[in-house]
């Protein structure tokens, strides 16, 4: 009997952002680690390099869409 894999989407950079909102929220800003990232949304690193050039590539996305938010 064939199986069928899990249904697999890409992740978009909302994704990753609401992942670091969550993770800030719940263990403060020191937290904010790539692999934690990764973990929490159950991934590799090159997922996250698919839409950052790097953490602190991140870091402005997430500060920006913050500042959207009022």
């Amino acid at each position: 009997m064939a199986t069928r894999g899990p249904t697999t989407s890409r992740l978009t950079v909302d994704d990753w952002l609401q992942a670091g909102y969550a993770i800030v929220a719940d263990e403060g800003l020191g937290a904010l680690k790539l692999d934690r990232l990764c973990s929490r949304l159950n991934v590799t690193k090159g997922s996250f390099y698919w839409h950052f050039t790097d953490m602190a590539a991140y870091r402005q996305a997430l500060i920006e869409s913050w500042a959207r938010l009022k």
